[in-house]
This record gives C-alpha cells, structure tokens and sequence, in this order.
C-alpha cells in the first residue's frame, strides 16, 4: 500500500517521496511519484486522563475502545491511559478495568499513574486526602493490577528513592512531579533510576539562582525527559520558549487531556469536578486541573512557537516513544510499525493510520 504522500519526517530530516506499507509496517520510504501532504510519526501521548466526558478512572471496556478511536482523529497512535491520585483500592479496580487490545484505534501501552505518591505542598488538583507516601505493598498491589507503564513521584517523599529502585527494576518508567525537591534530593532520584519529568513548570517548586530545585534539575540534566503541555495556558510562551531551548531532543509534548475533551464546558478529572475557564479545566479556586489540549493542537503550537515540523514531529512522536521505553513505534523508518499520520499544509490531520490500517480520515 502507498501512502500518498508528498514527503515525510524521516529522523532528523524531510524526505521527498511517498512511503510504502507492507504488512503493517513501513518497507520503503522516498517513493516517486509523491502524492500530497506531509507524514509524521504517529503522536505518542504518554499523559492522557481521558475524552469525551470519560475519565480513564471510571471508564469501562467499552470506554476504552472509545476513546482508543477517538484519539486518532488528534493523530494519536500510541498513548498512556492516565489515572489521577485516589485511594489504592480504587486505582487497582480502574486498572483492572482496562480491556487490553481495541480493534481500530490508537495504542494503549499502559497505565500512566500521576499519584498518588505525590506531595501534600504541590498538589496541583489532585485529591489532599489520596496522597501517601510510597510503600513497597501498595506499590506491589498496583503492578500486580494489571499493565503499569509508567508512574509520576515526588521523590521528597519518605519511601521515594527506595520505590524509584523497585519500580524501575520492575520494568516501570519513573517520572519525578508534584513536588518541591530540593536539587540535591532530585539527583539522587535520578541516580535512582528516574528518567523523565513531569509537566515541568507545573506543579514543581520555583527556579532561583542559589536554589535551583526540582526544576533546575531537569531543565540543565540531559540525561533526562521533560514532559510538558504546550496548550499556552499553562506556561507563557516566553516559558515555553525557555523549555524548548532547554530540552532539545529530550522534550516530550503531553496534552494532560481530561474528560472535557469534547465534553463541552464541563467534566470530571479523576473524581473531582471542573469547568472550562480561560481555556482550562479548573477546580472551583481556579486552579489548572488538566488541559483540553490534543496533541495535534500541541503541534501547531509548537510549530508557532518557531519550531520546525521535523523537531514539532520529535517531540510528539519519537521522543515520546524513546521516554517511555515503547520500542517500534514513533519513527518513520523501514521494518518500523506503520503508525503514521498524514498532515496537510496546516498541519491538520487528514488521515491516521495504525499498523497499516486507515483508522482516521478527515
């Protein structure tokens, strides 16, 4: 099957040429005669809390299969079903609940869970009374639940540096949020085997010049990820400028997507309530809880924000997949999955394909 493209984001660069698919993955790339539009890897979103009035805590395995579909129309291929901060007892069951493999729709990869070994002074919207500090048991009983991916900690906590070794030696991507780490504790997290930061600026303990924190670690370390939502809410783009320049090819734009996705001015996250204002869910303090930010939207921003399509690409597909340890996907290469989306001259998405197969078309 050709693709019908003009060009492509191949690594580093743009290629001329359409793209051939065989069995579900990409046998020749710079094809002529091209078609039209521009293919870039299939969006890998790692933070995702859910869609269309559905958050990941309470959706059933039809919800799943929903949403896994509804995805691809933002050029998403590959995501990270997302949980907020609640009692253990409650996580165990929302995991439990996950279908598995869905027909005609992006890929989940497992459960990100953003909590709830998290810090009581960097809560951001998660719930004051489901944050605990980490122990092995609770740890135990969440990986035995079902396919746990990924897990955001304050590595302040007591337990942090000890659950960041099980973890990762469990197979686990660790990222290191809600917290006001000092530089130091920060470091030894790292060395600990943490490897990503999650949605820097946000929820982290201020930069200064003596002090530099959670957030000075991860902008000068480049040993490691940054995550961050490019919606131009949550940071100014005079931040977001800063990020970028900082992170290089260590940066991973996340959407951070709740249930208000398509919901209207309405949804939850996690359990709590919210309503749209100044283009984010917020909690009734006007606290940021999450986005209504796609990561085909993210693109554009980066890409106004002076990005070139080929580095915009990087950070929504192949860094990502690189961040968290999903091999094959997020590149366009020959023997690579065919997970790929089709840009127009606006960067809007016009088709998405999954392994091959037409899942989206505009």
């Amino acid at each position: 099957m050709r693709l019908g493209v003009a060009r492509a984001v191949v690594g580093i660069e743009l290629v001329e040429g359409d793209i051939e698919v065989t069995e579900g993955v990409i046998s020749e790339i710079g094809l002529a005669p091209a078609g039209n539009g521009l293919a870039v890897p299939g969006f890998v979103d790692l933070h995702i809390h859910g869609h269309g009035g559905v958050d990941f805590v309470d959706a059933t395995p039809e919800d799943h299969g929903e949403i896994a579909r509804a995805l691809t129309a933002y050029g998403v291929t590959s995501y990270l079903p997302t949980l907020m901060s609640l009692p253990v007892d409650d996580l165990v069951d929302a995991i439990g609940r996950h279908p598995g493999s869905v027909a005609s729709g992006a890929k989940a990869h497992g459960f990100h869970l953003e909590g709830p070994f998290l810090s009581p002074e960097k809560p951001g919207a998660h719930r004051l009374d489901a944050l605990a500090n980490p122990r092995r048991e609770s740890i135990d009983r969440l990986l035995s639940a079902g396919p746990v991916a990924h897990m955001t900690m304050a590595p302040d906590l007591d337990g942090a540096l000890e659950a960041i070794t099980h973890l990762t030696d469990s197979g686990v991507v660790v990222s290191l949020g809600h917290s006001a780490a000092t530089a130091e504790i920060t470091h030894r997290a790292l060395d600990h085997g943490a490897s990503v930061f999650t949605h820097v600026f946000n929820a982290m303990g201020p930069l200064s010049q003596r002090e530099p924190r959670i957030l000075g670690v991860a902008l000068a370390r480049d040993d490691v990820f940054l995550t961050a939502i490019f919606d131009r809410v949550h940071f100014s783009d005079e931040v977001a400028r800063v990020i970028i320049s900082c992170a290089g090819e260590r940066l991973v734009s996340i959407s951070d997507g709740t249930a208000a996705i398509g919901a209207g001015d309405s949804a939850v996250l996690g359990d709590t309530p919210t309503e749209i204002v100044d283009g984010a869910p917020r909690l009734p303090g006007g606290v940021i809880a999450g986005s209504v930010l796609t990561l085909d939207t993210a693109f554009r921003n980066l890409v106004a924000l002076g990005v070139d399509v080929v580095s915009a690409a990087r950070a929504s597909a192949t860094t990502p997949a690189r961040a968290g340890r999903l091999a094959g996907i997020g590149e366009i290469a020959v023997g690579a999955a065919a997970d790929l989306v089709v840009l127009d001259d606006s960067h809007e998405v016009k088709q998405t394909y999954v392994d091959g197969v037409q899942v989206f078309e505009s």
